[in-house]
Parts: C-alpha cells; structure tokens; sequence
C-alpha cells in the first residue's frame, strides 16, 4: 500500500472514532510525539488547528508527530 493510501485510511478511521482501525496502521514500537502541550486528552480535539508528520516504513506508521496551534489551545482552555 502506497504512503498516501495509509494515511487516507488513517483520516478514515480517526473521523469515525475507530480506535482499533487506527491501532492496526501502526508499528508495534511505534513513535507518536504531540507538542507543544503535551498529551491532548478525549476524543475530539476541539477545533484545535495542527498538522502531523508521518514516517511509514512495511505499510505501517512507525513515528508520527503533531504540532498543535497554540493560540488555539490557550483560547479554547480559557472558556
């Protein structure tokens, strides 16, 4: 499978909350790395604005990491 069929799957599965879909696409050792925050708590994250970096290697993703907005975590933990 092609890096980009990957993560479409990946969008996929994280739109419809399927945890066990999104558990399959990943390395058993795998690398996830969320700044500047720290970890992001519950299922929707909010509106928060981000993006993410994968690296996949064997059709699995085996380092992701997310950099949130930080305007917009502080004005959404202010309401």
């Amino acid at each position: 499978m092609r890096p980009k069929e990957i993560l479409q799957k990946w969008v996929d599965c994280f739109n419809r909350y399927d945890y066990e879909g999104l558990a399959e696409l990943y390395e058993e050792n795998c690398i996830n790395h969320q700044t500047p925050n720290g970890i992001i708590k519950g299922k929707d994250p909010k509106g928060l604005r981000g993006c993410g970096f994968f690296w996949i290697e064997n059709d699995k993703i085996v380092y992701q990491r997310g950099y949130w907005d930080k305007l917009s975590f502080m004005e959404q933990q202010a309401k």
